[in-house]
């Protein structure tokens, strides 16, 4: 979660090769109603696929342990072959994106500092090793890709080539990268008087749905306040310190999935 999931299932599912349908999160494996609709339900959201190489979801539900469970055995009673790709972020990036979303989806109006330490979920879902352990009880690590968004930023051409390789599409086709980076805390806007007596007017929830995206932001701008503008994300040196203890463990054990990256993440920490 907020570590560029939906980017990644935008450029894997515009590759020829793969199919990942609409939506994107099906909460199949994470959700036990979901779960009882049957195999049946599931796959019928993949007829489409034909000839595809790779076919998948992807649901950020699925490492949310310990809120979330049975997930991993759930995934590995159904699809025992499967290959599982994990993308993780700076835990202190990742943990300041969440709270951003927490505010704009769900009313979060504690300050950061708080919030973090009053809500378990900030820390476990940054708990990537733990994650990842719930996935090794069942399948082996070559099952397992694990990503890191700054890659994913800073290189999306060698590892887009690296993810469709590990799920045996042909990395040569390429697919359409682009250069949005979706779900950004920036593209998030706070209603305005006159933007709340836009939204009531009849027909403007149609209209906004066929409008450009880059019109969409046009718009936002001119009568919306930017989210980011009335949320304070400001990280205290204490709350760092704290954070970097609580993590220290699990970073490290990431160490044979991400290498080095991990010592830069560590390095951040020293220095916020």
């Amino acid at each position: 979660m907020k570590a560029g999931t939906t980017s990644l299932w935008q450029y894997l599912r515009s590759h020829p090769q793969v199919y990942m349908p609409q939506p994107k999160e099906l909460y199949f494996f994470s959700d036990g109603d979901r779960f009882d609709l049957g195999v049946d339900w599931y796959r019928s959201h993949f007829t489409a696929a034909a000839d595809a190489r790779a076919v998948g979801e992807a649901c950020t539900n699925y490492t949310k342990y310990p809120r979330v469970t049975g997930a991993a055995d759930r995934i590995a009673a159904v699809l025992p072959e499967v290959r599982l790709v994990y993308l993780v972020r700076d835990p202190l990036s990742r943990i300041r994106s969440h709270y951003v979303h927490a505010v704009d989806r769900y009313g979060e109006r504690r300050p950061l500092a708080i919030a973090v330490r009053e809500e378990p979920e900030y820390l476990n879902i940054s708990r990537y090793r733990m994650q990842i352990d719930q996935y090794l009880d069942h399948f082996e690590p070559s099952r397992l890709l694990v990503l890191t968004t700054e890659a994913l930023r800073t290189d999306r051409a060698a590892t887009m080539a690296k993810t469709l390789e590990f799920l045996g599409a042909d990395p040569s086709l390429g697919a359409q990268q682009g250069t949005a980076q979706l779900n950004r805390a920036s593209d998030k806007w706070v209603d305005t008087e006159l933007s709340a007596r836009l939204r009531r007017v009849p027909g403007y929830q149609l209209a906004r749905a066929f409008t450009p995206r880059r019109l969409r932001r046009w718009g936002n701008s001119m009568t919306k306040v930017p989210l980011t503008a009335t949320v304070d994300t400001t990280m205290p040196p204490d709350l760092c310190r704290w954070i970097a203890a609580e993590l220290d463990d699990d970073i490290r054990g990431l160490r044979q999935f991400i290498g080095s990256t991990v010592d830069a993440w560590l390095a951040s920490f020293a220095q916020a």
